[in-house]
């Protein structure tokens, strides 16, 4: 796989933010009762999980008869008697679009900024935690307590837990053959935080960096971002790309990230939390 340079151009970063993206919610589907495909031109990630956001359709092709197409994803993840997401991607902005969600009773929840560094300029940018904070590559032993606290932040009925427990340990734990990666940082013994490395379509992509929020404020999301993206340095890679909320834009420009283009996540007004 071609690794892209630090310095390509904004249209090959657009289009590794959106494969990255893709690639790394992709292996959601791989698990027991997931799926991950093309339906009527929509890329979807598809979970046994009654909750957001672990489904979700990714990409959409506008041609012909978007309508249509909306209804079918609609009727789909109705029949089904999920909660679904819909990401609008900077190559899949069909004219008129976003109000033909809105008109499905979806709307706008999150703006997200797709961002994109050197990784040798993020590295730098190390600096020294608390001595009580650690932050440490999670291993199989740790996916109960992950999924713990990936679920605090989400409302994941009781009756999901054997499965989301399933999607995630799908990810596979350790470097070799590894899916993705996840980081965590302990306070005290604690885990008060956690992020995803994946690396895909030439990139490494930073994804659900978050922290507890009483330990917000002590520079942990940023150093589990950098020991991450450290990583996919001693793998050869070049760019880092986060996909990041409107709250983390000044971290991220921080360790020296730009903006590169916007993404759209539109769901049930009142269903979603980011």
């Amino acid at each position: 796989m071609e690794v892209l340079a630090e310095t390509d151009d904004p249209g090959r970063l657009i289009a590794a933010l959106e494969g990255n993206l893709w690639s790394a919610w992709s292996t959601l589907g791989l698990g027991d009762g997931c799926a991950f495909h093309t339906k009527r031109g929509a890329l979807m990630v598809e979970t046994p999980i009654r909750a957001f956001p672990y489904n979700m359709v990714q990409h959409f092709e506008g041609c012909d008869g978007p309508e249509g197409r909306v209804d079918h994803v609609v009727l789909h993840f109705g029949r089904r008697g999920v909660p679904f997401l819909w990401l609008i991607t900077p190559t899949s902005r069909p004219e008129g679009f976003a109000s033909l969600l809105e008109a499905k009773d979806m709307a706008l929840i999150e703006s997200l900024s797709g961002m994109a560094a050197p990784l040798r300029q993020v590295i730098e940018a190390r600096t020294a935690l608390e001595a009580d904070v650690t932050i440490s590559e999670a291993t199989e032993s740790d996916l109960e307590e992950l999924y713990s606290f990936i679920s605090s932040r989400r409302d994941v009925p009781d009756r999901d837990r054997e499965a989301a427990c399933a999607v995630y340990g799908n990810f596979r734990f350790g470097r070799e053959g590894a899916r993705a990666r996840f980081w965590i940082a302990r306070d005290g013994g604690r885990v008060v935080g956690k992020c995803l490395l994946h690396c895909g379509a030439g990139v490494a992509g930073i994804h659900g960096v978050a922290t507890k929020p009483e330990a917000r404020g002590r520079g942990i999301a940023r150093a589990l971002t950098v020991e991450a993206l450290s990583s996919a340095v001693e793998d050869g890679y070049e760019v880092g790309v986060p996909h990041s909320s409107q709250m983390a834009v000044t971290l991220y420009q921080g360790l020296g990230f730009r903006e590169v283009a916007d993404f759209a996540l539109y769901g049930p007004p009142d269903g979603f939390h980011v």
